[in-house]
């Protein structure tokens, strides 16, 4: 990434000026089958006008629908980071799935009770307009499995872009729902000093630095895809960290 690529991200004031620079940088990509998801049957990846595919995210809320309001304030207090969106390897260019599919979607359904669940374990309102960040790693969007390397390789080249939004949204929690490792290999490699007093055992000392002002407690959890009991039984660090605070 090119100097003058960073600084004109760490201009970026809102969440639509960073995305725009980053659906370009999408297009601009050279070593762009390194980062492009993997199809979990086949082992091919998309062709070459894949590039330009970016599934939107940021703020939303339980009921969903509030990606088109421009005067909502773009910092929240949870942070929900996912790995991508299943969009079958297919083009995808500026659709925030959880935001807009709101209708008879019962993945999305079954994502917004689990995402309830995290809430009443921190102690925040799990009503259905509390309004929170959603964001994926990958913004190409995927398969409905994840290959691992490749997320890595994306989470790496695009880590200074992910830092930005996480900036821009300056919440006071980020869950990582699955894909704690790929963001921490690259946060370690790209900026290990936003790593805070790291120490995977105790909630209460993992923590990221957002800005010299601000730090944010670091939970990992399960996907909400995944098993009820295995995403239930990893709420437990959650409640521990609400309860010790």
């Amino acid at each position: 990434m090119t100097e003058e690529l960073k600084n004109k991200i760490n201009k970026c004031k809102t969440l639509d000026e960073l995305f725009n620079l980053w659906k370009q940088a999408h297009k601009d990509e050279e070593n762009f089958f390194e980062t492009f998801p993997k199809c979990p049957y086949c082992g091919g990846v998309p062709n070459e006008n894949f590039k330009g595919s970016f599934c939107r995210d940021g703020i939303t809320s339980l009921n969903g629908n509030l990606n088109k309001d421009k005067t909502i304030t773009e910092v929240v207090k949870v942070l929900f980071v996912l790995k991508e969106s299943n969009c079958g390897g297919h083009k995808v260019n500026d659709e925030f799935w959880f935001d807009e599919n709101t209708e008879g979607d019962e993945t999305r359904k079954k994502y917004a009770e689990k995402l309830a669940s995290v809430f009443k374990n921190i102690g925040k309102p799990a009503d259905s307009e509390y309004k929170f960040g959603y964001m994926n790693l990958n913004k190409r969007g995927g398969y409905g499995s994840t290959n691992r390397k490749q997320l890595e390789a994306y989470t790496l080249e695009y880590y200074n872009f992910i830092k930005k939004e996480i900036e821009i949204l300056s919440p006071d929690y980020i869950i990582f729902c699955g894909c704690f490792d790929a963001f921490v290999k690259a946060c370690k490699e790209k900026d290990n000093q936003c790593l805070h007093k790291w120490n995977q055992k105790d909630p209460q000392k993992q923590k990221y630095n957002i800005n010299k002002n601000k730090y944010a407690y670091i939970v990992n959890i399960y996907h909400p895809a995944s098993r009820q009991n295995d995403f239930k039984n990893s709420l437990e660090i959650l409640k521990k960290l609400n309860d010790n605070k």
